[in-house]
């Protein structure tokens, strides 16, 4: 009997502590999308408009819900850039003209991003305006909006635009783009009745890359096997309290097929 009782009371804890676990633990989700799916060749490279969106699995309380900096996505093995087919918008220029200032021919692509302010989780969300940057580089403008009503319509203010650096990746992934998040961003204090040292968290964010310049998207299919392998990486900072864990990783397949 008392051997019994041991093992139940053993059991019990063991399940108090999985749903502990599950209860505290960070994750994310991420969807992606690649059209059209017949792929290109190195010699003949496809136009391909990429899609995706990443939303943040958040938990309780408060301090277990952390600002995401930086923010990785890793695109296939089978993907090239044409950083250098499209015109060129830096981040100055971008910050000292706006949208406007920017080129014809430098726009990438588009999305929006979500995020809540403080303990008390007022909503902030920004439509997202992406622009090649140079060789290896992005820049994305940041349009703050109000959303109350079901509209988005724009928010007097400006924040600093995030930058995205496009290194080599391994495996299955040929290049990681990885974005560096504001402080101004991270801490927006100009929010009504938030303090500067206030943390903003991530809730979820998208972007569809379909522009075209001359013809050629910024991304195009050079290969198929199958499927084309996407990635994303959010890494989690202190926000004061430090997160349950360090980063979460979450990858997507897309189908494909020879050209």
């Amino acid at each position: 009997m008392r051997k019994s009782l041991i093992v139940i009371a053993a059991i019990a804890a063991a399940l108090a502590l999985t749903a502990a676990s599950a209860f505290g633990t960070l994750s994310h989700t991420l969807s992606a999308k690649a059209t059209p799916s017949k792929a290109g060749t190195k010699k003949k490279p496809r136009n391909v408009v990429v899609s995706a969106g990443i939303a943040v699995v958040r938990t309780a309380p408060d301090a277990e819900n952390p600002t995401a900096d930086p923010i990785e996505f890793y695109f296939p093995k089978e993907f090239s850039f044409n950083n250098r087919h499209f015109k060129k918008c830096t981040k100055d220029k971008l910050g000292d003209g706006g949208i406007a200032a920017c080129p014809a021919g430098s726009r990438i692509g588009q999305g929006t991003a979500s995020a809540t302010v403080g303990s008390g989780d007022a909503p902030l969300e920004f439509d997202t305006t992406f622009f090649n940057a140079g060789t290896h580089k992005v820049v994305i403008h940041l349009q703050a909006v109000d959303t109350s009503g079901g509209q988005r319509r724009k928010v007097e203010g400006t924040y600093e635009s995030p930058e995205g650096t496009l290194t080599r990746a391994s495996g299955k992934y040929g290049r990681k783009l990885t974005v560096r998040i504001p402080d101004g961003v991270k801490r927006p204090g100009s929010l009504p009745g938030a303090p500067s040292s206030t943390f903003s968290k991530l809730v979820k964010l998208d972007f569809k890359l379909d522009k075209k310049y001359k013809r050629q998207t910024f991304i195009r299919s050079t290969g198929c096997k199958g499927s084309w392998s996407f990635n994303s990486r959010l890494v989690y900072e202190p926000n004061p309290n430090p997160p349950s864990v360090s980063s979460t990783s979450k990858s997507a397949k897309v189908p494909c097929k020879k050209k």
